[in-house]
């Protein structure tokens, strides 16, 4: 097995696949080499997947206060137990009409910091337990005592048509995409689901750097060092000062 340093590898992952999955696969390449996620992703969910690796996991709290950049699709007038188009159906409206001009001004209306209240189907905590446990099971949970401040730097509607939007934001760590989504369809007065949603900046890491799963997978099966894909801790975002704030020494 070969030997790794310690850094951040971001991964750009694909649909349908879980962050565990990813961090399976790795460890065949990096064994007992310790890792953890600067912020995991929905299956749903494609774009930068920042993975730290030994003494680099000092560094996670730091680099998830970094602000973290979606696109994402909404679909408007579908309401689904997930918030996404992954879970179950439970309504849908018809003729359904928006317009984008004002959906641009509602958007506004949602800089700053806001409160979510966070989704069923999510990894909030519950007396110990994440409240998908809850969900799966049909055990109601008043999730209005879960509710959360979050901070949206920038909110802009791309494009989109009749029935649906996409939006791109910059926001900060523990903010539900899925939520905003509902939130500013429900000022249409519609349902909102995400439909399509990728993270394109994390860690201080754009989309544009980040290494595609399907290469490292490739390489990971030819058991082929992928040492260049590994960003060392002094490359990081404001490297030196975070280096000097844990303590990190070679």
């Amino acid at each position: 097995m070969m030997v790794y340093p310690s850094g951040m590898i971001a991964i750009n992952k694909p649909a349908m696949m879980i962050s565990k999955d990813v961090s399976r696969n790795l460890k065949r390449a990096f064994g007992k080499l310790k890792m953890g996620h600067v912020g995991t992703l929905d299956p749903l969910a494609t774009g930068v997947l920042p993975i730290l690796l030994g003494k680099a996991t000092k560094f996670q709290d730091p680099l998830l206060d970094l602000p973290k950049r979606y696109r994402f699709k909404i679909r408007f007038g579908l309401l689904t137990d997930t918030l996404d188009i992954c879970g179950q159906n439970l309504e849908q409206q018809d003729n359904v009409s928006v317009d984008l001009a004002r959906m641009s001004d509602i958007g506004k209306t949602f800089l700053g910091e806001i409160t979510q209240i966070p989704p069923l189907y999510s990894a909030v905590k519950h007396k110990g337990k994440p409240l998908y446990y809850y969900a799966r099971k049909g055990v109601h949970v008043p999730l209005e005592e879960k509710a959360r401040k979050v901070q949206v730097f920038d909110l802009r509607i791309l494009g989109g048509g009749s029935d649906w939007a996409e939006v791109e934001v910059t926001c900060s760590r523990g903010t539900y995409v899925r939520v905003l989504a509902k939130d500013m369809a429900a000022q249409l007065g519609y349902h909102g689901t995400v439909i399509e949603l990728e993270r394109t900046q994390a860690a201080g890491i754009s989309i544009e750097n980040a290494a595609p799963w399907e290469t490292i997978e490739k390489l990971l099966q030819n058991e082929q060092d992928i040492s260049q894909y590994i960003i060392p801790i002094e490359k990081f975002p404001d490297g030196p000062r975070m280096t000097r704030h844990a303590g990190w020494r070679n």
